[in-house]
């Protein structure tokens, strides 16, 4: 049974089709693929991990600068794959995930924390008035005051 269901969650990863052009690039997918196929499922659980922590999707950016920090703090290798690709890079922290995983709690999500306590933020807010009709939440647009008869700002600030 638990293998059916390990199998059941690859067939559902969600893999990009890249067009392979150069032999660099048909090299460097078939290493992300042979990386995906050695740490099967740990990958996905390593994502959905970091995606819990931050509250949503976890870009490059972070992630990137805390594996610089580990790879310093432990002298682990951060191969070229890693930081040019999120999939290797989600690789690399599937492989060294006994080293990592105390030190987690250290990452800067930079903007996505923000955007997570504001959406909290709503949440409550929504939940003791009521729900509002066509809210436009503070960090989708600057400004709040739109003239909807005016073509120029629905254009603008849509």
């Amino acid at each position: 049974m638990q293998l059916e269901y390990i199998e059941d969650l690859l067939k559902t990863r969600k893999i990009r089709k890249n067009v392979c052009r150069t032999k660099q690039t048909i090299r460097d997918r078939k290493s992300i693929d042979d990386r995906l196929t050695l740490n099967g499922i740990k990958v996905d659980y390593v994502d959905a991990y970091l995606c819990k922590l931050a509250g949503c999707h976890v870009t490059i950016d972070p992630l990137l600068e805390f594996a610089y920090d580990m790879s310093y703090q432990f002298r682990l290798k951060l191969d070229r794959l890693a930081k040019r690709n999120r999939t290797a890079l989600l690789c690399w922290y599937a492989e060294n995930w006994g080293n990592i995983f105390p030190y987690l709690s250290k990452i800067k999500f930079h903007e996505t924390k923000i955007i997570k306590e504001e959406k909290k933020i709503m949440s409550e807010s929504s939940d003791e008035s009521g729900p509002e009709v066509n809210s436009i939440p503070a960090y989708c647009c600057d400004a709040i005051n739109i003239d909807p008869s005016d073509p120029a700002q629905l254009v603008n600030y849509h």
